[in-house]
């Protein structure tokens, strides 16, 4: 028994010592604690297993020999005793062989220790690769190994190698899908070959005879789910790749596969990084050319700001022009500087500036640099002037001593110019010039298109001031020879010419008599016939404005006068009123050309309104002689109807005494008949007195001698007593009377008798032009500070178109009533007369047809304040 234990105890410290050898070893080789615990945990259930059971048996195997439990006699147990011994010698080859098995797993951990290592420690995916081969070749002992990558040709080419010839590598070429390894890179699964015999293909047979491999692995380098390549490891033994070397393969796989994209990563982030680097430099540069450009710009922008500035307070051409071209030459560094512009007059180039005086017709045939520039809008440089061949370039160069020249087109909606600069002092003119110096001439052009719009615009207001000073010429009482003067005085000096002459039609219009100069106003001599050939006569009877240089008066005077004058520039504007010629004005300039389109416009409108006014002077001096004649014939007129009405009214109211002692018998009876013809001749009679009062008031009208006597009163009263008056006409026509009268209506201030003269009318004429059996009404009605009145019937009434003239003297509605009827035509426009001077006013309301309405308005007495004293 003891023995037994002791032996149990031998196997105990065996199988410990056995197992602190392995955890001493794997404290070494394992570095991360979780590792040398699964290590450990793995060495004791191994251990049990495979050393400790084996022990045992063998103990008792040994014990039983020991003890002679097999002895020769007995066959069975010795059968038994041997049969147990070859089994603990086929355990002892197991445990053997997974001794070896945990010791090559061992060396697969340390080797995937090593390529974690590796991987970790080390970027370039060749070294990677390099190393991991090694481990492989070296620490695995396996006899070779490569690396495929599929090529940029699409093919599959061995990247690094160990153990493998350099006919082999150079063999390999292959497509995804063709042999082993393309099938294990296309399928992206590990293709395992554990007897090469077995395999007809050539690739197996170049494997077996050229390389003596008879086992081989081929396992997919995935990365990112994508096969870019495949691991290879052979061996010349069969069956060689057991599942857990396949694992520790697949892993340095995986390894590979994590190198690669690692590398992939690494190499984009080197080529990102070497992007950003040029990148980063680039912009930096281009940031700095930037700056440059904004600060060389900003210089320009001042400049050019300057030069705007300058030039924005000053709306004069000339002021302008100095202002601008001083400047651009302190800003752009030039000795000349000026403007070469266009003259739409003369169709020419004229110079300003340092340029004044330089004239280049457009009509030149010469090939001119400007006149190209300045038709094709181009620009042109010229640092040796001396060498340009053309006349103009020339003239620059010997006339205002430019040595270099820049030219820019001054571009407004057209061309206007051109923008020229001359002798840069710091060097050469360039591009940078042209650029900045084409920014200038196009603000330049804005500037002289505003001051040629403010020119115009003062042209305009002048010319306004001209006309509204000649339109004050006008005088309540014109003379005509006063008016000449002064309209040739503010045309000459609104034109600027020297010298003015004017001639006017005369009344027989067959001759211009000259009004002006006054010295030569009226003279025969100076007369020129209308009829004659003469350009003068040509020019009035065409009636249009012409200039004229050149001229020849077939009136010697003339001649002599424009010799003595000196005058080179005619203008000869015609004078046109209701639709004919009435006279001709002359302005003459010393200076050739002189009268441009402005002044030609200008003196187109001055000749409308000159006409007019010349016209109006006339026409009011023969007014004058006519209304001069007119009131002699009216003052004879009255003074007849004066005397006539005097010399018949005397005779008249004895014949109307003496109807009116027949009729009433008062001299003896008389019959029947001789009554009829009494009272005819007492109507006539009457009639014959209305007609001479109306005449006699019509001539204290006309001669402002009426007077009113004026009194308060009732007008209620007026009207009650011309009814009376009238009632016998209203009675013969059987016409119904209506009076429609306010009570207590407030008092007028009024004449009695010329107020019963104005319803005398008013009812006289509604009853003669009221149908038998109509009706009149009478209104009277206070309306606010006034009496209103009205007379109203429903005769035939009136057509609109007459109401206004109405009430204008002589004045009679042209009907067949009217003319049956008869009348003078003075009643209503005394009547109205009467009104107004009542402070009233009166009014007709009639529809043809329908009757008419006369109403009148008098004002009321007003009633003085209520005065309250404290």
């Amino acid at each position: 028994m003891k023995n037994k234990t002791g032996r149990l105890s031998f196997i105990l410290i065996v199988f410990i010592t056995v197992i602190a050898v392995f955890l001493i070893f794997a404290k070494f080789v394992f570095v991360n604690s979780v590792l040398y615990y699964s290590f450990f945990g793995l060495i004791i259930i191994f251990g049990y297993i495979f050393i400790f059971r084996p022990l045992v048996f063998i103990e008792k195997m040994v014990s039983s020999a020991i003890d002679g439990d097999y002895s020769v006699t007995n066959s069975g147990q010795v059968s038994a005793k041997k049969e147990i011994l070859g089994k603990t010698g086929r355990l002892g080859e197991e445990l053997n062989l997974l001794f070896n098995r945990q010791m090559v797993s061992q060396e697969s951990l340390n080797i995937l220790f090593a390529a974690s290592k590796t991987i970790t420690s080390r970027i370039e995916i060749d070294d990677v690769i390099s190393m991991l081969l090694d481990l492989v070749h070296q620490k695995m002992m396996m006899p070779s190994t490569c690396v495929v990558f599929l090529d940029d040709d699409g093919l599959l080419r061995i990247k690094a190698s160990r153990g493998l010839t350099d006919d082999f590598i150079r063999n390999i070429h292959l497509r995804p899908g063709e042999g082993f390894v393309g099938r294990a890179f296309l399928s992206k699964e590990t293709l395992i070959i554990n007897d090469a015999t077995r395999e007809k293909s050539p690739e197996t047979e170049k494997q077996v005879k050229g390389e003596g491999l008879m086992s081989f692995v081929h396992i997919p380098i995935i990365v990112n789910d994508k096969a870019v390549g495949v691991f290879n490891v052979n061996s010349r033994s069969k069956r060689f790749f057991d599942t857990n070397l396949v694992k520790t393969l697949s892993t340095l796989a995986d390894y590979l596969a994590v190198a690669v994209g690692n590398s992939k990563m690494y190499q984009e982030m080197q080529e990102f990084n070497r992007r950003l680097e040029l990148e980063v430099e680039s912009t930096t540069e281009e940031l700095t050319n930037t700056n440059l450009r904004l600060i060389s710009k900003v210089k320009e922008m001042k400049s050019l700001n300057d030069i705007i500035f300058s030039a924005t307070g000053k709306v004069e051409m000339n002021e302008m022009f100095a202002t601008v071209i001083d400047k651009i030459k302190f800003v752009t560094g030039v000795s000349i500087a000026g403007f070469i512009l266009y003259d739409e007059q003369n169709d020419a180039l004229t110079g300003v500036g340092d340029f004044k005086g330089f004239e280049l017709s457009l009509s030149d045939e010469t090939p001119a640099i400007l006149i190209k520039s300045f038709k094709n809008v181009s620009t042109f440089i010229s640092n040796e002037l001396f060498m340009e061949p053309s006349s103009d370039m020339q003239k620059l160069y010997n006339a205002y001593g430019a040595t270099s020249i820049i030219v820019l087109p001054l571009v407004e909606k057209k061309t206007i110019g051109l923008f020229v600069l001359g002798n840069k002092v710091t060097g050469k003119f360039s591009q940078d010039d042209l650029r900045f110096l084409s920014v200038v001439a196009s603000q330049i052009a804005g500037l002289i298109d505003r001051a040629k719009v403010y020119e115009q615009l003062s042209r305009r207001v002048n010319d306004l001031i001209t006309l509204r000073d000649i339109s004050n010429t006008i005088r309540v009482e014109p003379q005509l020879d006063e008016i000449i003067e002064v309209l040739a005085d503010k045309t000459i000096r609104a034109l600027e010419s020297d010298y003015a002459m004017f001639w006017l039609v005369d009344d027989s219009q067959k001759f211009l008599m000259p009004l002006f100069p006054p010295v030569y106003a009226k003279k025969d001599i100076m007369k020129i016939s209308i009829e004659s050939d003469a350009l003068i006569t040509k020019i009035f009877a065409e009636g249009k404005i012409q200039t004229i240089d050149t001229l020849e008066f077939q009136n010697k005077a003339y001649n002599k006068i424009r010799e003595l004058s000196g005058m080179k520039s005619h203008l000869f504007v015609p004078l046109e009123a209701e639709e004919k010629n009435i006279g001709l004005f002359c302005f003459c300039s010393k200076t050739q050309n002189f009268f441009n389109d402005d002044k030609i416009r200008l003196a187109e409108l001055i000749a409308g309104q000159t006409a007019a006014i010349v016209e109006n002077a006339r026409i009011h001096n023969n007014l004058k002689k006519v209304n001069a004649e007119l009131e002699r014939l009216n003052s004879v007129k009255n003074d007849f109807v004066s005397m006539v009405s005097h010399e018949l009214r005397t005779p008249l109211t004895a014949i109307k005494g003496f109807v009116h002692v027949v009729l009433n018998e008062e001299a003896g009876k008389i019959n029947e008949q001789q009554k009829k013809f009494l009272g005819i001749v007492d109507q006539s009679s009457n009639h014959l007195n209305h007609l001479i009062s109306g005449l006699l008031d019509l001539s204290k009208i006309e001669s402002g001698l009426i007077a009113l006597k004026l009194e308060q009163l009732d007008l209620a009263d007026v009207v009650k007593k011309s009814v009376e008056t009238n009632i016998n006409q209203i009675k013969n026509k059987n016409i119904k009377l209506r009076l429609e009268i306010d009570k207590e209506l407030p008092k007028i201030s009024g004449d009695y008798s010329r107020l019963m003269q104005v319803y005398d009318n008013l009812i006289s004429n509604a009853v003669k032009f009221t149908d038998l059996g109509g009706q009149i009404t009478i209104t009277v009605k206070e309306k606010g500070d006034f009496i209103i009145s009205s007379v109203s019937d429903n005769g035939i009434g009136i057509p609109e178109e007459e109401h206004k003239k109405i009430f204008e003297k002589f004045y009679q509605v042209d009907s067949s009533h009217t003319r049956i009827a008869g009348g003078t035509g003075l009643g209503l426009f005394i009547v109205r007369t009467i009104v107004e001077l009542h402070g009233g006013n009166i009014w007709l309301d009639s529809t043809p047809g329908s009757g008419s309405t006369f109403s009148f308005l008098i004002p009321k007495i007003k009633r003085a304040g209520l005065v309250i004293k404290l």
